[in-house]
């Protein structure tokens, strides 16, 4: 028997109640998949904030070590320029010294020249003996660098028949200073005779003359010259009236007012030489290429030598 009810029967109802069970656990179902997204969206949230407060965190750390920061930025910067006028005043001392302050040399000794005299010794009258020449230079300059010892070398103002086998010179150095001596000799005046072994007269007899020249052991100073500083050795200081060695040519005879008409002009045809006497010994100088035209070989010349008038040994 059916008993209407909310317009349902009894059939209606037993299909509805597990109908009802089933959208009841959806529901639940559905409440806890919205309770769980809920959670994970709080979290997501939390770590959302939990990095903006790091950052905030990380930034308001920044900005409390920024004045330490700046204070190291401003103090390196402060610095910089010391650091580098340091470097620079350290780094530009030197080139500046040596280019404007050339190392001087350390000279052994400075000799006076007068009258063309080296050191009080003489040359013409009386010319100094080898013994007493050297034991003057070594006092003020040291031992010789060199001693060539008696030997063979050009004499161009010793007569040819007045040579012998014996070597007659002797050159002694300090440095750039050579001292040439002549090492003694004698010559005989040799009458030949005018008749022959036989007494009989000569008709055509030999005029007399010099006989060959005897050396003997002792020597004099012949003469002496200056080329400068020497690369090895003693460093011997010697000033010259008119500049320098290594001097341009005509800059030394304009000084000494000294022209083309006063050079020796067989020096400059035999031997190449600019040579011209000074108020103190000769002044010479070796040109490298031959010139015609004496003035311009004066112009591309310099001073190469100093003392008295020596074309060879």
């Amino acid at each position: 028997m059916e008993s209407p009810e909310n317009g349902q029967t009894t059939d209606e109802r037993r299909v509805d109640g597990p109908r009802l069970i089933i959208i009841g656990l959806i529901l639940i179902i559905l409440l806890l998949f919205g309770l769980l997204l809920a959670q994970c969206g709080d979290g997501a949230e939390n770590d959302h904030n939990s990095d903006q407060e790091t950052q905030v965190g990380t930034a308001d750390a920044s900005s409390s070590t920024e004045p330490p920061t700046t204070t190291v930025l401003a103090s390196t910067a402060t610095q910089t320029p010391t650091t580098v006028a340091s470097s620079t005043s350290t780094t530009e001392a030197p080139a500046t010294t040596s280019t404007t302050e050339a190392p001087q040399p350390v000279f052994d000794c400075t000799l006076s020249v007068e009258d063309g005299g080296l050191a009080g010794l003489n040359k013409d009258e009386d010319p100094t003996d080898v013994t007493t020449a050297v034991a003057a230079i070594t006092d003020l300059c040291g031992a010789p660098d060199s001693d060539t010892g008696w030997q063979h070398q050009c004499l161009l103002d010793v007569p040819p028949d007045q040579l012998s086998d014996e070597k007659p010179l002797r050159i002694v150095s300090w440095g750039g200073l050579d001292l040439t001596f002549r090492r003694g000799y004698e010559v005989d005046w040799i009458e030949p005779p005018t008749v022959d072994e036989q007494g009989y007269p000569i008709v055509s007899p030999a005029e007399p003359s010099y006989g060959p020249a005897v050396y003997t052991d002792s020597g004099f100073l012949a003469k002496w010259n200056y080329y400068g500083l020497g690369s090895d050795g003693k460093q011997v200081q010697l000033t010259l009236e008119g500049g320098s060695i290594g001097d341009p040519m005509a800059d030394v005879m304009a000084t000494l007012s000294l022209s083309v008409d006063d050079i020796d002009e067989w020096a400059y045809e035999a031997f190449g030489r600019i040579v011209v006497n000074g108020p103190d010994g000769v002044y010479s100088s070796q040109i490298e290429a031959w010139d015609d035209d004496v003035a311009a070989a004066i112009e591309n010349s310099v001073l190469t030598s100093f003392g008295w008038i020596q074309y060879c040994h």
